[in-house]
């Protein structure tokens, strides 16, 4: 190996390969590393992992929708989303009601404990929002998040 892959700092921790910190796909992963160790501390007050809150969020935005809608929404696969319905029934944050016209299909709604677990965690999510921002104006913030879901939507036409 060169020497320039083992380059340390005086301390004789591995210094970070500059070759890298050019790449977005570096940057990204460094900064969701951060993000999603946050967002786990935030989300474990009320049992939940960020991935869980995030399906606990769609359906309080989508009363009433299908398990196979939920899936689309959260852009995962029905064998990921199952497990995350489930949490949510255990913890009773929401409830499953089963179609009059499908009886494999059920409509999911937040509870009040469901509600009450959003209302618990949102002061902290905003406060951690406005830390990821700080260092950007609002014209940034925007073209930030567009960025991101071009980002996104490419990765998700491969």
């Amino acid at each position: 190996m060169s020497k320039a892959a083992h380059q340390r700092t005086p301390d004789g921790a591995v210094a970070p390969r500059r070759d890298l910190e050019g790449l977005v796909g570096y940057q990204l992963r460094r900064v969701g590393a951060e993000v999603v160790k946050e967002l786990s501390r935030i989300f474990s007050v009320v049992g939940l992992a960020p991935g869980q809150f995030s399906v606990l969020m769609l359906i309080a935005e989508h009363p009433g929708c299908f398990q196979m809608e939920l899936a689309r929404l959260a852009n995962v696969d029905r064998s990921t989303l199952v497990p995350m319905i489930e949490r949510l029934a255990q913890l009773k944050f929401i409830r499953r009601r089963q179609s009059d016209t499908d009886r494999r299909a059920f409509h999911l709604r937040v509870t009040a404990r469901g509600r009450k677990a959003i209302d618990q965690v949102m002061p902290d999510l905003r406060a951690f929002e406005e830390t990821l921002t700080d260092a950007l104006n609002a014209r940034e913030k925007t073209a930030l998040l567009r960025s991101l879901r071009h980002v996104e939507d490419a990765l998700l036409r491969q």
